[in-house]
């Protein structure tokens, strides 16, 4: 990849790969929902300069396993921008699963896969559990 495909690359992915990775898993659009009125009330007091016209939205997914060990009282948001970025992010891991004709068990997988294949994935992974080893192999 050349140093101008990089760039495009980290433009159009960066912001919902990196969303992704953090997330730990694969989630579908319909899993993420716009606050509720109550909610929007209760972020606006936390945040009172933001603009009043964003649009947020929080994910809640329809596996159990997959909830969230945050705070209960507290949501994961992301505005549709990023919600956005997120979209493009799963089209583009889904395209690039299906290109490679491997087999994947899990959405894992396809993560750690993702992290073997893109540019600089330390800059998409960091405190993630997808963050690359500097550890090397050395054989004799």
């Amino acid at each position: 990849m050349t140093k101008m495909e990089e760039l495009e690359f980290a433009i159009c992915y960066a912001p919902g790969l990196v969303a992704l990775f953090d997330i730990g898993f694969l989630p579908k659009l319909t899993e993420f929902h716009e606050l509720t009125d109550e909610q929007y009330q209760s972020f606006f007091r936390q945040n009172p300069n933001s603009d009043p016209n964003i649009e947020l939205y929080t994910l809640l997914p329809d596996d159990p396993k997959r909830q969230f060990d945050d705070d209960y009282n507290e949501l994961r948001i992301v505005t549709k921008i990023e919600l956005d970025f997120i979209e493009s992010a799963l089209e583009y891991i889904e395209e690039e699963c299906i290109k490679s004709g491997k087999e994947f068990s899990c959405d894992e997988d396809k993560l750690r896969y993702i992290v073997s294949i893109i540019p600089n994935p330390e800059t998409y992974t960091e405190n993630t559990k997808f963050q690359p080893s500097n550890l090397k192999i050395v054989r004799d």
